[in-house]
């Protein structure tokens, strides 16, 4: 800790900093000179919204819980207080620990870090996973000052090595409302404990509910809560397009757009629902002469970063993308993104049309929409508090209004005639073979037996259409005989009733009045009960806060799929005396459990038991054993 001496030192130099400077500015912060010069360095002129509520409270030493929308300036928001806390290198240990959900947006904090701190002499090492865990081992004995991480990774190295986190005074998750979506509670939990209780915690995101409850476990001590742009939560400058069309015609729509930003040379992010289709894609573009590239979670971390590079140096116009690359990434001057599968969640929306129109520039979400998307895209704009507008034939497109309309058919007929030509040159193309280069081998087998069975194939073909058309045959003339009976079983009906009311009418006629009186008598009552219930749903008032939808989509999505498949699990066991005999006879006796067990071959998910009596579930990896 700093003596009493530094103490007031710094908080001297602190005033000096603040005297006779423009209010408002970063010098009227109190900054130390070594950040102010980072951030001269970088060209931030004047501190954006965010920035200006938060960095005072962090400076003072408050938990602070902070919701601002895309490319509003979060990541500055923390790294700045963060440098300023810091001040100088120290070689006691990590003193400063930022966790972020994905390894691009980790990525990204890192370099903002290491132009920001530039000019302070502070060590920074980033671990996410991908990378050769010998090397974070390497940059940890290093004795950083601001540890980057991603929560997997980080919890393997902190165990691994045994490491120690008693040094540090700051904790920020960054996308703070993903990682405790995202299953990482164990792994956070686990690694809060290795910290001490007097740390100081931000939680940053774009989509932040007003509750706290589900952020309690991030252990916040009467945090300062910020939310700004909740009204406005998309920049004002960002143009939005809805498009209906069919789900046949998505990727001929996708096709023309994507020509037409290759021609303007805007940079576009293409949003799929998951990598499979991120590969289809980005198979059906490179045959249309498309460059491109694209990213997903299951892709090597080599491949990413290579295909990032390609798209962020311009060698290519389109980024064919999941949501990995939703939140936090900044790609400048992007301009365009495309919905290829609308988003199912309203904020997962914010995140995706947030990579463009930052920092005060303008840009365009085009989003696809199908028939089966259209309540997705009615959450959105009750999240958005907007109306929803349909535009008409004569209607022009204009940045500043929301409209929703159709493709037109002539733009999805000519790149259908473009997808019928490669099937008929291909035959019956695969997902397989659009990936794959046309003279590869495996692509040129599959073509020959295609056409070595080729008549089978067309002689199949015919005898399924005949018996098509004989089972049409057939059901056509079942439903002419079923009608005719219908028919004549109708008209004997009203023959009897005709024959019957004549025959007694003279004894049940005296029935017939009482029951009448007993038939008004109810309707009279049901006439009164309808009555009340009208004037129920009349005088009922409906109450819900003006912030209910925007609440409700910004709450944390609590529920755990691995949980719900583990309780989906059927166990089928033998339930009579022959099947439970054959049953005890398949076990074995383990001479170290003591007792009989399964002879499954399954492989066990390996637990580990931390220095506070806790298990959770660890996954080892192969590694160089370094001596601590």
């Amino acid at each position: 800790m700093e003596s009493e001496g530094e103490e007031d030192f710094s908080q001297w130099r602190s005033e000096q900093n603040r005297k006779q400077k423009k209010a408002g500015g970063w010098q009227n912060m109190g900054l130390d000179h070594t950040v102010f010069k980072g951030i001269e360095r970088k060209g931030y002129r004047q501190p954006t919204p965010i920035q200006r509520k938060t960095i005072p409270c962090v400076l003072d030493g408050k938990d602070v819980v902070a919701m601002s929308r895309t490319g509003s300036g979060k990541t500055a928001a923390f790294v700045i207080p963060m440098l300023h806390k810091l001040k100088r290198r120290e070689t006691a240990g990590i003193r400063a620990l930022l966790v972020s959900p994905t390894r691009e947006l980790a990525l990204q904090t890192f370099k903002v870090v290491k132009e920001l701190g530039k000019f302070t002499g502070l060590r920074c090492a980033v671990l996410v996973g991908g990378d050769l865990i010998e090397e974070q081992f390497a940059a940890i004995h290093e004795n950083p000052d601001i540890l980057i991480a991603t929560p997997g990774r980080l919890l393997h190295v902190v165990v691994e090595m045994n490491l120690r986190l008693s040094r540090v005074q700051l904790v920020v998750f960054d996308e703070a409302d993903r990682l405790f979506e995202m299953g990482f509670q164990d792994q956070l939990i686990e690694t809060l404990k290795r910290i001490p209780e007097g740390r100081q915690t931000l939680l940053f995101s774009a989509t932040l509910p007003k509750l706290l409850v589900d952020f309690a476990k991030a252990g916040l001590s009467d945090p300062m809560l910020i939310r700004l742009d909740v009204d406005e939560k998309i920049s004002d400058k960002l143009s939005m397009v809805f498009l209906l069309c069919r789900c046949d015609q998505k990727l001929a729509v996708l096709l023309s757009l994507c020509r037409q930003m290759d021609r303007e040379r805007k940079q576009t992010l293409v949003f799929c629902a998951t990598m499979k289709h991120v590969e289809y894609v980005a198979g059906i573009l490179n045959r249309a002469g498309v460059s491109n590239a694209f990213i997903y979670s299951q892709l090597d971390a080599a491949a990413r970063k290579q295909n990032m590079q390609r798209f962020a140096e311009r060698k290519c116009n389109i980024l064919v993308v999941t949501d990995v690359a939703a939140r936090g990434v900044d790609i400048p001057l992007l301009d365009t993104v495309i919905n290829l599968h609308f988003p199912s969640k309203s904020k997962l929306f914010v995140h995706r049309a947030g990579r463009v129109a930052r920092a005060g520039r303008s840009g365009t979400a085009i989003s696809l929409i199908a028939s089966d998307e259209l309540p997705y895209m009615t959450d959105l704009f009750l999240f958005l508090s907007k109306p929803i507008i349909f535009s008409r034939d004569d209607d022009k497109y204009q940045e500043n209004v929301t409209l929703i309309g159709r493709v037109p058919e002539s733009i999805t007929n000519l790149e259908a005639d473009f997808f019928t030509s490669i099937h008929d040159s291909d035959a019956e193309m695969t997902i397989f073979e659009l990936n794959v280069a046309t003279k590869a081998e495996p692509a040129a087998v599959m073509k020959a037996k295609r056409r070595e069975h080729e008549s089978r194939i067309r002689q199949v073909a015919e005898e399924k259409a005949k018996q098509k058309e004989d089972i049409e045959k057939d059901r056509k003339e079942a439903a002419q005989e079923s009608n005719m009976k219908k028919r004549a079983e109708t008209m004997l009906q009203q023959a009897d009733e005709k024959d019957i009311e004549e025959a007694f009418a003279v004894t049940v006629g005296s029935g017939k009045k009482r029951k009448a009186k007993a038939s008004n008598a109810e309707k009279k009552l049901n006439s009164r009960e309808e009555m009340k219930k009208r004037d129920k749903e009349f005088h009922f008032v409906p109450y819900a806060s003006s912030d209910y939808q925007s609440e409700k989509q910004l709450a944390l999505q609590k529920t755990d799929f691995a949980k719900q498949a583990e309780g989906a699990v059927v166990d089928l066991i033998a339930d009579e005396e022959d099947g439970l005999r054959k049953q005890n006879n398949v076990r074995r006796w383990d001479r170290k459990k003591k007792k009989f067990v399964g002879t499954s071959e399954e492989e066990q998910v390996k637990k580990i038991r931390t220095e506070e009596g806790t298990w959770f579930e660890f996954k080892k990896l192969t590694f160089v054993k370094m001596n601590i």
